[in-house]
């Protein structure tokens, strides 16, 4: 391999290395401070002043402050017990007052020093500490709205009804999640996911790595939902020219869904998919699982966080939404914001006024954005601002009518 290779190379490394560092932000990191604590004894200052510590960092509950009490009595008994011995022993009763620490308070008290230690006019001792706090950083994405999907209800225990419900979350899932808008929390593994969580209390753990527990996220949003109808019957049909018969499963799927506000009970949005459905096989259920579920999600993405253009240029709008949920062909109503709109009744801000410009199909996607050419616009979009312009879907009527053709090769006439 040449200098001039090696160096690409090395430069490809360097560049994926850094994008995974911003991929993977979360974990465990350390943070150094300084606090002070006061105490009937020594090393119940130092134990206070390590709750303080803590409390710096990642906060303090009121268990923990409750339970300062009780290790403030483990930590005169720690002194008590360590009169006379030496200094390796004495250091067996530093590394106890760190792990009382972590036990009181969410963070663990991965190494510290003692600064000083004085005795006040009345008779309390104040002691002041340097330590490294291990402490649990959570990633950019838990910032964004959390939305847990949680299994939709049904009637009966057949094996095609769960197969549908599985396939219609995991799509719904997958598309949420593909937004990028929001914070999709799981509600199918959490045996899993506790369990590797309940590892690191073993003994051959570094204890830093037990900052990871007690993290789990609230949602802010339940998104639940009940299938109300679900009957496919096996048909024989007969092919008009061979007079050939297969078998075709037909039948209604009928399903309905709410999106729920967990701190308070309000219904933020809902729906309802109600259709006929044509399968060739049973396994076709995944099929239509996997579309109810894309669309519940476009509705939600529609509503909560719409597609916006973020700029033009020659006749295309770059859009803030890419990935899997948006698709080549698929054409869109080109909407521009107005003012602010009121209840009438209530006073309350309803939405913002929205003016249908045009008509935009999508051209290309990449994993984060994607572009769309713009088919015909009442406004001149040169100078366009982000969260001026959005997309809105079709009507599903409209979007069949509109969707790109399949161009025949014409037969000839011979």
């Amino acid at each position: 391999m040449n200098l001039k290779k090696f160096k690409r190379l090395t430069l490809s490394l360097l560049v994926s290395a850094a994008f995974s560092a911003e991929v993977l932000a979360a974990g465990v990191i350390t943070k150094t401070v300084q606090a002070v604590g006061t105490g009937s004894t020594r090393p119940v200052a130092v134990q206070a002043a390590l709750t303080e510590a803590v409390s710096q960092v990642s906060g303090i509950s009121l268990k923990a402050q409750t339970a300062s009490v009780s290790a403030a009595a483990s930590a005169a008994t720690i002194e008590e017990d360590s009169k006379g011995r030496s200094e390796e022993s004495r250091s067996s009763v530093s590394d106890a007052l760190a792990s009382s620490t972590e036990t009181k308070t969410k963070g663990h008290v991965k190494s510290f020093s003692v600064v000083d230690v004085t005795e006040e006019p009345n008779g309390l001792f104040k002691a002041v500490v340097d330590a490294d706090i291990s402490v649990y950083k959570d990633d950019s994405q838990s910032t964004r709205r959390r939305i847990a999907v949680i299994p939709f209800y049904y009637r009966g225990n057949t094996k095609l009804v769960e197969d549908f419900d599985q396939r219609l979350r995991q799509s719904l899932v997958d598309y949420l999640t593909g937004t990028r808008h929001f914070a999709v929390l799981d509600r199918d593994f959490q045996g899993d996911r506790l369990g590797e969580l309940a590892g690191l209390l073993n003994p051959d753990v570094k204890p830093e790595e037990r900052a990871r527990i007690g993290n789990s996220l609230g949602s802010d949003y339940v998104l639940v939902g009940q299938i109300n109808n679900f009957v496919l019957k096996q048909n024989n049909k007969q092919d008009p020219y061979t007079k050939e018969i297969s078998k075709v499963i037909e039948g209604h799927v009928s399903l309905s869904w709410r999106l729920i506000e967990a701190a308070t009970g309000q219904i933020a949005a809902s729906g309802t998919e109600d259709k006929i459905v044509k399968l060739k096989k049973p396994e076709d259920v995944y099929e239509q699982g996997a579309e109810d579920g894309y669309a519940i999600g476009a509705k939600l993405s529609n509503i909560i966080y719409p597609i916006m253009a973020l700029a033009y240029n020659n006749g295309t709008l770059t859009l803030s939404q890419g990935g899997d949920t948006v698709k080549v062909g698929d054409v869109y109503n080109l909407v521009k914001y107005g003012k602010v709109l009121e209840d009438p009744y209530t006073g309350e801000p309803l939405a913002r006024d929205e003016i249908k410009v045009g008509q935009v199909r999508i051209s290309d996607v990449s994993p984060k954005i994607s572009h769309a050419s713009v088919i015909k616009s009442n406004v001149d979009l040169v100078g366009l601002v982000p969260r001026e312009y959005i997309l809105r879907a079709l009507p599903r009527e409209e979007a069949q009518q509109t969707k790109k053709k399949v161009v025949k090769t014409q037969q000839p006439k011979w």
